[in-house]
């Protein structure tokens, strides 16, 4: 991290995106945060770990033979590697869904984020409409004005569920989805679907997926995005170092972005 005129240039900012949506869903499993954004670092090597379950689980769910000649078999549970009893649940299975509980939360969370910060900064004059829709319901409505943006006052910023539910849509965290198939003149999204416009959304309601495609945590998702889409547009500038350079990433289970580095800015000084 370097900073030029009182901008802070992040060379890896996607990981303080992972860092915070991990010590976020730390608070809600277990009313307290695993220090990652405190430390700067990936704590007990858990983001490295959960990329690698990642990448087993982009396979594993293609060719479920692998999974059960490794895993799923009845020889893995007999040496009580991993027990199974379906009449009960132990301590390792607890232990087994919240690590599971942490991963799913985590990476789709900072993969959804970093969705947003990076095509709202891309398209000229998104970030500073929704920063006035913010700013504009504070006198006159009274919101917005706590040191994290509320989801209930996030929740009446109508540019900026739209924008959140565009950057879901164009980039999505899970890209292993149920299969579709549209025409060739895109009878969904229409001709323009790749670009990023967010005001495709108005009128809509639905981001995450609807009926059995539903998002099973698509709630909290909502809670987490919303509250901090509003407060990082409200409180800070960013901008990308080098606005012509498209950023890269990886498909595993979910999408992993890396190497778009930003100057970012905070309008409190």
């Amino acid at each position: 991290m370097s900073t030029t005129d009182r901008k802070k240039k992040l060379e890896r900012s996607h990981k303080f995106f992972t860092f915070t949506a991990f010590d976020i869903v730390g608070e809600i499993l277990f009313s307290q945060q695993f220090s990652f954004l405190e430390q700067g670092k990936d704590v007990g090597n858990a983001v490295a770990n959960s990329l690698a379950l990642n990448a087993y689980a982009a396979v594993a769910g293609f060719f479920l033979i692998i999974h059960r000649k490794l895993i799923a078999n009845p020889v893995i549970t007999w040496l009580n590697i991993l027990p199974y009893d379906p009449q009960r649940v132990k301590l390792r299975n607890v232990y087994a869904i919240a690590t599971r509980a942490v991963g799913a939360e985590s990476d789709t969370v900072s993969t959804g984020m970093q969705s947003f910060v990076y095509h709202m900064i891309r398209r000229k004059g998104a970030w500073d409409k929704s920063r006035e829709e913010i700013m504009s319901s504070q006198p006159e409505e009274g919101r917005c004005k706590d040191k994290v943006v509320s989801f209930g006052d996030a929740q009446k910023l109508p540019y900026l569920q739209v924008c959140l539910k565009e950057a879901l849509r164009v980039f999505s965290p899970v890209p292993m989805t149920l299969p579709r198939v549209a025409g060739k003149e895109g009878v969904i999204w229409g001709k323009d679907a790749k670009e990023f416009r967010p005001e495709r959304w108005l009128g809509e309601n639905e981001g995450f997926g609807q009926w059995y495609q539903s998002c099973p945590g698509r709630h909290v998702a909502r809670i987490e995005m919303s509250k901090l889409a509003a407060t990082l547009v409200r409180d800070y500038d960013i901008q990308q170092v080098d606005p012509e350079k498209n950023w890269e990433w990886k498909a595993y289970f979910t999408v992993v972005p890396e190497k778009w580095p930003v100057y970012i800015k905070s309008r409190a000084t």
